[in-house]
């Protein structure tokens, strides 16, 4: 889990030096979706402006690829599809700057790859 947060750092770190004060007019959120005791959340990078629309892009790819967003989605609605046979509960948080973005996720319960943890 450390390792994700640390790479997505270094990711967003990057894009800053590339975009110069682009940053500053793009904004990530975490979206909460709750089923009785299942609850995912979904990061989401929008821009304030076209002129940053291209970076705002990359950066929501970067969300999705390394917090693998569309399998976690998958994961959640097959374990409410079995009627809640396990757990899925994952709770994060977003802090940002002008230059720095960082996001934490925790995740209990069915991994995507289908084991527990």
């Amino acid at each position: 889990m450390q390792k994700w947060v640390v790479h997505l750092m270094v990711c967003f770190c990057t894009l800053c030096l590339l975009c110069g004060t682009a940053m500053a007019e793009i904004r990530v959120s975490m979206t909460p979706q709750e089923d009785g005791p299942n609850r995912i959340v979904t990061f989401s990078a929008e821009a304030s402006s076209a002129d940053v629309a291209e970076t705002a892009a990359a950066v929501q790819e970067i969300l999705d690829e390394r917090f693998s967003q569309s399998d976690a989605f998958r994961t959640f609605v097959r374990v409410l599809g079995r009627g809640g046979e396990s757990t899925i509960y994952e709770r994060g948080s977003v802090f940002s700057t002008d230059r720095f973005i960082s996001i934490l996720l925790v995740w209990n319960g069915q991994q995507p790859s289908g084991g527990r943890g």
